[in-house]
């Protein structure tokens, strides 16, 4: 199997930064041994990272260990076994790690769940929707319309008016509409006289963040002339290649 590809020197910078910014040693021994485990996989030819070893760096306290650990595990769980237990493999490291670590899991969710079947990514997903904790909750319901997966919308909508914190149910509401129709639009909070705030997905224009959730206030009128469809696709286009926006002509 394939080895993801190799950014030379990357892991060593990575490495570097965790040297010098993680102030507790246990979280510092940590990833410093999970970027020498990288740093050995991709570059010399090494064994493939443990998965204890990845799952000590998801669940380590430190966010940039957490976060670099769980948008590899993606890549790694291949090398572990086959397709079918990825969500297994995945599932198991989640019920073993504390709130931030499962909210970075969520965050990079598209990564990991590269990893799966359809079937296994919407399981995964749900575990970060009905998490116990409101920040994996949110990140999970944040991220939910990046993927495309409509088997996800019955959660999404039930959040959106049942769970317990306004920010889940913020994210949820967002989530839904853009993943069942492409766009929410809603009158301005400030001037709900004359614009709509639309919320739409669209494609980094330099692809380094891919698909992005952009928020932005469009008069109205202009809404009303053009169609909320055209106005959503325009806004892509925008976003994409910096085309003028024909409102702003």
């Amino acid at each position: 199997m394939p080895r993801p590809p190799i950014h030379p020197g990357s892991w060593h910078r990575t490495r570097a930064d965790f040297q010098r910014r993680i102030r507790s040693p246990k979280a510092r021994e940590i990833g410093l041994a999970f970027c020498d485990a990288m740093i050995a996989w991709q570059q010399t030819g090494g064994p493939t990272p443990s998965l204890d070893l990845l799952s000590a760096a998801i669940d380590s306290g430190s966010s940039p260990v957490s976060h670099n650990a769980a948008h590899q595990l993606g890549a790694i769980l291949p090398h572990h076994a086959p397709r079918s237990d990825a969500f297994n493999l995945a599932a198991d490291i989640w019920r073993r790690t504390r709130a931030l670590g499962r909210s970075r899991m969520a965050w990079e969710a598209d990564s990991i769940c590269a990893a799966m079947t359809r079937a296994q990514a919407v399981q995964f997903r749900k575990l970060g929707l009905h998490d116990r904790s409101k920040r994996v909750r949110g990140d999970a319901a944040y991220v939910a319309a990046k993927c495309g997966l409509r088997e996800l919308l019955p959660e999404l909508l039930t959040m959106t008016s049942a769970d317990p914190d306004p920010n889940v149910r913020h994210h949820s509401e967002i989530s839904f509409h853009l993943l069942d129709r492409g766009y929410l639009i809603k009158p301005f909070a400030y001037d709900a006289a004359n614009y709509d705030e639309i919320t739409v997905l669209c494609t980094n224009r330099d692809a380094t963040l891919g698909t992005l959730r952009m928020t932005v206030f469009v008069k109205r009128s202009v809404v009303e002339s053009l169609g909320i469809d055209e106005v959503v696709a325009q806004l892509r286009r925008h976003e994409a290649d910096l085309s003028p926006l024909p409102w702003d002509e």
